[in-house]
């Protein structure tokens, strides 16, 4: 589960799809493209709770007749210093397995 903060208002959302660049975050709550949101989360075998600052990069409005693509937001990271980028690349290798 993914927290995010957009326009003073806290949104929840959900992802399976995170890089060292930026997660995609199912929701249905969708921000314009270009905004900025704050992202609060965890990771599997890492203590640290990340609290991050992204922009949204893109829009996925709908689902697919098939159910395989959800509504969300894509979200690139800012301003991500070198500890921040070293716990999420941790967490992602627990997470997926891989880097």
């Amino acid at each position: 589960m993914i927290d995010y903060l957009r326009d003073s208002d806290i949104e929840v959302g959900y992802t399976k799809d995170i890089s060292s660049g930026g997660m995609f975050i199912e929701t249905s709550s969708i921000p314009k493209a270009g905004s900025i949101v704050f992202v609060d989360f965890f990771l599997p075998g890492v203590r640290k709770k990340f609290k991050l600052k992204g922009k949204v990069a893109w829009i996925n409005g709908n689902e697919d007749t098939a159910g395989e693509s959800k509504p969300g937001i894509g979200i690139e990271f800012i301003n991500l210093d070198e500890d921040n980028k070293n716990y999420l690349n941790t967490g992602i290798k627990n997470y997926t397995g891989e880097l």
